[in-house]
C-alpha cells in the first residue's frame, strides 16, 4: 500500500499538516501564532453573515474589533491583546490578504 504525502499549508502565522480529514477545516480557517499560542479565525472569505451584517454601519476601525470579538473566544483575543500594533496589523493583512476590512464587506461595483 502506498503511503500518501504529507502536505503543510505554510503562510503568515500558518502551519498545518494535512490529511484528507483535516484539508478542508484548514482552508476555512486561518491561524496566528504568537508568543507559543495560538488563536484560529474563520476564513476572511467565510465570516458568519450575522458578523458582516451587524458591523455594517459601523466606522472601519470598530468592524475589525467587532467581527474579531465575534468570532474568538476569550483565549484567542487574548492572543491578539497580546501583539504589538505592528505584529497586529500583519497578522490581519495576512487574515483578509490585504483588503481592508471595510472595503471587503461591500460588493464592488466592477
Amino acid at each position: 500500500m502506498r503511503r500518501r504525502p504529507r502536505v503543510t499549508i505554510r503562510g503568515r502565522g500558518l502551519k498545518i499538516p494535512l490529511s484528507a480529514a483535516n484539508f478542508r477545516k484548514a482552508a476555512m480557517s486561518y491561524t496566528i501564532e504568537h508568543k507559543g499560542k495560538k488563536a484560529t479565525l474563520p476564513s476572511f472569505s467565510n465570516l458568519p453573515v450575522g458578523a458582516i451584517r451587524k458591523a455594517r454601519n459601523m466606522d472601519p476601525d470598530e468592524q475589525i474589533w467587532f467581527i474579531l470579538e465575534t468570532v474568538l473566544d476569550i483565549k484567542g483575543m487574548a492572543v491578539i491583546d497580546s501583539m504589538s500594533l505592528s505584529e497586529f496589523t500583519e497578522a490581519m493583512n495576512g487574515w483578509t490578504q490585504g483588503a481592508p476590512l471595510g472595503e471587503s464587506l461591500k460588493s464592488s461595483k466592477s
